[in-house]
């Protein structure tokens, strides 16, 4: 039942991956409004020198920091920083490659490059051209220019990369859980069913039989119930979905 309508399902949510999703949304609020009173509490209580990506559980956490706890992978597949100035955001080892899964530089750090951030790359609101060649590889160099730089000097803010206006929000992010955003071609008989001109619990009735959810004396065995698998009816075959529906002489007769 929580498979996708083009896969033969009826698209219900799955509760954990979809609460999983729902709770995100509070991790997204630490790690984009740091000034909150919700945030700067669990900063100092269980991250005060590390980030919200590299936070531990700590000891003795409480119910609702364990399940923030783990949100971190879901909000580090889908946050990246937008760079503005470049001065919020360290070259190395934070997320700021938009383009990429995971929005890391891959290059090494040059010895002497090490502490640098964004905006040490930036000369009159453009990209270094010069330094970046030097410093990075082609992966990196193609992304780091790639990336649109505003001529207002205004300031870095994270952003939901799975989302045009940039804000977090659940259904991309139970979608990133179920499918990680692939391209879903699905089955084509299944999308023309779904479309059918009948009623819906016409289609519903057709749809528990195509996935053998009618009850019927096979289903009943399947369960081990010890049970006469002959037909009731016409004692001919055994009682399946398909006998009931339409092999049954009882059925056709009724048909």
């Amino acid at each position: 039942m929580a498979k996708h309508r083009s896969d033969g399902g009826l698209g219900f949510k799955i509760f954990h991956t979809f609460n999983l999703a729902m709770l995100g949304k509070q991790g997204w609020h630490i790690i984009t409004k740091p000034q909150s009173l919700v945030a700067r509490v669990f900063k100092a209580r269980y991250f005060l020198t590390k980030s919200f990506f590299e936070a531990p559980l700590g000891s003795n956490p409480s119910f609702l920091w364990c399940n923030i706890w783990e949100t971190r992978g879901l909000i580090r597949a889908g946050a990246y920083w937008r760079i503005g100035n470049g001065r919020l955001v360290s070259v190395w080892g934070q997320l700021w490659l938009r383009k990429l899964p995971e929005s890391l530089v891959s290059t090494i750090p040059p010895p002497n490059y090490a502490g640098i951030v964004v905006s040490n790359l930036i000369i009159n609101h453009r990209w270094n051209e010069s330094l970046i060649a030097q410093m990075f590889n082609k992966r990196d160099r193609s992304c780091i220019l790639n990336i649109p730089l505003s001529p207002l000097s205004c300031s870095d803010a994270w952003c939901w990369k799975f989302e045009s206006k940039g804000y977090y929000s659940i259904k991309s992010a139970y979608r990133l859980l179920v499918d990680g955003f692939q391209h879903r071609e699905g089955c084509e008989i299944w999308k023309r069913f779904w479309k059918a001109k009948v009623p819906p619990k016409v289609l519903n009735f057709c749809w528990r039989a195509l996935v053998n959810a009618v009850p019927c004396l096979l289903s009943l065995q399947s369960k081990r119930v010890p049970v006469d698998l002959s037909c009731p009816l016409c004692h001919a075959a055994l009682e399946n979905v398909l006998h009931i529906m339409i092999q049954c002489p009882f059925a056709a007769a009724a048909g």
